[in-house]
């Protein structure tokens, strides 16, 4: 918080009413800590199994930054900066912080950072196809959205740190809302991530037909594809989406970075990002671990031959979303 007061007055809040009556909280939380006129945030993008969580968590920790937790995805999603702010406390009176562990984008602990899927889906509704119909904030709800994120910084010294792999489709309309923010796009390479998307679909949707998240514009066409070829497709219309995006940002609100390069020297690549990020220059960071690579996956042997036929077909189309190594 920003002051001894703030933090009592944060602590009197959350005491009385926090489960009661987070609509008051709010008002009350909105009410002391107004913040910046232009709302910011860092949104981190990226396709399905493409490291995301993983960074998401770890860039929260070095930065010491306040973001999306559990709790408040579940308890408060209406009212997010109650639960975001009572989960910031928590974790910075934590003696033994969680850990990097998640499963298929989910974290465990109450504190933990979360995707906000009940969140994003207030301010910004939901549906496939996503980049069409779940493109931007809906109609009402952009004062709301300001106001949390202009709370969240005033209260906790720097911008909310969101990941949700729909707001790939949304950068454009999530800029504008909030004209401070920055986005990060966290890339693997798209072979390895739609290997790993594809062993994803077995086991949560226990069908490879199905997608596991946000979809792209073409999507009813995709469907039409063997599940090999759909989620290499995928990763290609993720990687269009928010690299278009971004060059339409103006410098010093735009970065991306690859999973593996992260694997090989996390603090190495945060300071990177931190550096051509305006609203995170200058910032303090911790040291992170040395992240271990994620197993390798396996495919059928009628999926992986799909798999190879669908990149044999047009070599050069898929040569800029593959990694070539640090440097």
């Amino acid at each position: 918080m920003d002051s001894s007061n703030d933090a009592i007055e944060l602590d009197l809040l959350m005491n009385q009413t926090f489960q009661d009556n987070p609509a008051q909280v709010e008002a009350e939380l909105f009410a002391a800590h107004p913040g910046p006129s232009e709302a910011a945030c860092v949104f981190i993008l990226g396709a399905p199994r493409t490291g995301s969580t993983l960074f998401y968590q770890a860039f929260a920790r070095a930065l010491g930054l306040a973001c999306i937790s559990n709790r408040a995805n579940a308890e408060t999603p209406l009212h997010p900066a109650v639960g975001i702010l009572a989960s910031y406390r928590a974790r910075r009176a934590e003696s033994m912080p969680e850990g990097f562990e998640s499963r298929f984008g989910k974290t465990e602990g109450r504190n933990a950072p979360s995707e906000g899927s009940a969140i994003f889906a207030n301010w910004c509704g939901g549906g496939h196809p996503s980049e069409e119909v779940s493109a931007g904030l809906l109609p009402g709800r952009s004062v709301h959205f300001r106001r949390t994120l202009s709370c969240i910084e005033a209260a906790t010294g720097g911008p909310l740190l969101a990941k949700n792999a729909w707001n790939c489709f949304r950068v454009k309309a999530l800029a504008e809302a909030a004209p401070r923010s920055a986005f990060i796009w966290i890339r693997r390479d798209a072979a390895a991530a739609a290997v790993s998307d594809l062993a994803a679909r077995y086991t949560v949707q226990g069908d490879p037909r199905t997608w596991n998240s946000a979809t792209p514009r073409n999507v009813e066409a995709l469907r039409q594809l063997s599940p090999a070829a759909q989620v290499l497709e995928n990763q290609f219309e993720f990687s269009r989406a928010v690299s278009e995006a971004g060059d339409r940002l103006a410098p010093g609100r735009f970065a991306s970075l690859w999973y593996e390069d992260f694997l090989d020297a996390p603090d190495a690549e945060v300071e990177r990002i931190v550096s051509n990020l305006s609203i995170l220059r200058g910032r303090l960071r911790a040291g992170l671990p040395q992240f271990s690579a994620p197993r390798p996956v396996s495919l059928s042997e009628e999926d992986q031959r799909d798999f190879d036929a669908h990149l044999a077909r047009d070599p050069a189309r898929w040569a800029g979303l593959a990694w070539r190594g640090r440097g």
